[in-house]
């Protein structure tokens, strides 16, 4: 009987071989510059449309014939130096689609909401605080007081704010 290596000895993991390779890499380089936003004009010079290719990590992973599962699942992968190639390469993208969302979502370009609702996985939101009345202070009793009066609270308060009995 054949004897078997020990599992620490087993370099190859086995199963289908990666596409992650030094070629994928320099291929991969190559989508960024493809991503534009081109504003279509009639012939009177009205805006029409804007024809757009907004970096994404879904269409890099069309433009390299791989699943994004795929590209997540190499991120996650640190201790392999083609994979962290690839993913400083995902973060440009995802930085790239950030910075041309605001700055042609700025300029008018885009439409507020889709890019509001995209601009939200880069951790922007719409956020409206409304404190029409303190200021962000704590209200005195005397003004508490008033409110409760007017607005069907029992209309006491203690000095600490609280509502007494």
């Amino acid at each position: 009987m054949a004897k078997r290596k020990p599992k620490e000895e087993i370099k190859d993991k086995g199963g289908r071989p990666t596409k992650l390779t030094s070629e994928l890499i320099e291929k991969a380089k190559l989508y960024l510059p493809t991503c534009k936003a081109n504003p279509i004009f009639s012939d009177k010079g009205t805006l029409l449309y804007v024809d757009v290719e907004l970096p994404a990590v879904v269409s890099l992973a069309i433009f390299l014939g791989i699943d994004k599962a795929t590209v997540y699942r190499w991120c996650q992968d640190d201790t392999d130096d083609l994979a962290i190639q690839f993913c400083d390469i995902v973060k440009e993208v995802e930085s790239a689609q950030e910075k041309m969302l605001v700055n042609k979502g700025l300029g008018g370009l885009f439409q507020p909401k889709t890019t509001g609702m995209l601009l939200a996985k880069h951790g922007y939101s719409e956020k409206i605080e409304t404190d029409i009345t303190s200021d962000g202070k704590k209200l005195d009793a005397g003004i508490t007081n008033i409110i409760n009066k007017i607005y069907g609270g029992n209309g006491k308060l203690s000095d600490d704010g609280e509502e007494s009995e």
